[in-house]
C-alpha cells in the first residue's frame, strides 16, 4: 500500500471507528489486513476489540472470536488488556510477543491455555481473579511484575507482605486482649475470658483490594464455621490445632472475602500481656 493511500485509510477508518458506523470501519480494516495500517491503528483497534468482544463478555464464542480478529490483525501484538472479561477459558498461545497482560476483574476465568508460551510477559495482572487457580505459581511468582497469584489453597504472598499482616493480626489480638481487661473485675475472670481464646482460631476477612495495598481497613470478624464457606481441601490445608498451634496459644487465619487463604499468626499465652500488665492489685 503507497504512503499517500496508506494515509488516506487511516484518516478514514479513524473517523468511521469514532462514528455510528464504526462497524463498517472495522469490517473495511479486517477486509484490508495491511500490516502497516493495523500497526498504525493498533491502539483503536485493541480498543475496538476490547468494548465490543471482551469487556463484560461471558460469551467464550465472542471472546474466541475477538482473539482471533486480534491476532489476525495484530499478529505481534505485546500488550493488551481484558480488564472485566467473564469468559471461564482463555487461550493466548498464538500471542508469543505478549511482554504484558491485565486479566484484573476476569472473575469467571478458571484456566489460562499457552501461558507458559509467553517468553517475553513480565507484567501479568491477575487480580481480582478469584476462580483462577491451577496456573504454575512458582514459574509465574519469578516475572518481574505479577498480581494476584493464588492458588487453590489462597493468595501467593512474598515475605516483606507476611510481615505487614503479621503485624496487623498481631494488633488484633492485643485488642482482643484488652477488651478481655477492660470487662473484667479481677485476675480470674480476665484468665476465664482468655481461656475462651486459647486453642480456637480468630477468622478475619479483608477485601483483596486490602491485599495488594497492606491495608487492614476492610478488616472484620467472621463468626460462622469456616465448614460453611470453604471445599474439604481448603479446610485440610489450613493449620491444626494440636499441629501447627496448641492449646495454650492463640491462632487467627486471615482471609480475602472471596476465602482465599492470606496467613495465619499464633502467639503462645506466656507471650501475651497477662493480668498483672493491665490489671491494678
Amino acid at each position: 500500500m503507497a504512503e499517500k493511500e496508506l494515509k488516506e485509510n487511516i484518516n478514514k477508518i479513524k473517523d468511521l471507528l469514532q462514528s455510528n458506523n464504526y462497524e463498517s470501519g472495522f469490517e473495511l480494516l479486517k477486509t484490508l489486513n495491511e500490516p502497516k495500517l493495523n500497526e498504525a491503528l493498533a491502539d483503536s483497534i485493541k480498543s475496538f476489540i476490547y468494548k465490543n468482544y471482551f469487556e463484560g463478555k461471558s460469551s467464550q464464542n465472542l471472546v474466541d472470536e475477538g482473539l482471533s480478529i486480534l491476532h489476525r490483525l495484530l499478529p505481534k501484538i505485546t500488550t493488551f488488556s481484558m480488564i472485566d472479561c467473564y469468559m471461564e477459558s482463555l487461550d493466548i498461545s498464538n500471542f508469543s510477543e505478549l511482554e504484558s497482560l491485565d486479566l484484573s476483574g476476569c472473575d469467571c476465568l478458571k484456566e489460562i491455555i499457552g501461558i507458559k508460551k509467553l517468553e517475553k510477559i513480565v507484567d501479568l495482572n491477575l487480580s481480582y481473579t478469584p476462580s483462577l487457580k491451577i496456573l504454575d505459581v512458582d514459574e509465574l511468582k519469578k516475572l518481574e511484575k505479577v498480581k494476584g497469584l493464588r492458588n487453590k489453597y489462597g493468595m501467593v504472598s512474598n515475605d516483606f507482605k507476611n510481615e505487614y499482616f503479621y503485624d496487623q493480626l498481631w494488633r488484633y489480638i492485643e485488642d482482643e486482649i484488652q477488651n478481655i481487661v477492660d470487662d473484667s473485675y479481677d485476675k480470674e475472670e480476665y484468665e476465664s475470658g482468655l481461656n475462651d481464646y486459647l486453642g480456637s482460631s480468630i477468622i478475619i476477612i479483608i477485601d483483596e483490594s486490602d491485599f495488594y495495598d497492606e491495608s487492614f481497613e476492610t478488616s472484620r470478624e467472621y463468626f460462622e464455621p469456616l465448614e460453611s464457606v470453604l471445599s474439604k481441601e481448603q479446610m485440610e490445608y489450613l493449620p491444626k490445632l494440636g499441629k501447627d498451634y496448641q492449646k495454650d496459644e492463640v491462632a487467627i487465619f486471615l482471609f480475602t472475602t472471596n476465602w482465599d487463604f492470606i496467613t495465619s499468626f499464633y502467639r503462645h499465652k506466656d507471650d501475651l500481656p497477662g493480668a498483672d500488665d493491665f490489671l491494678e492489685p
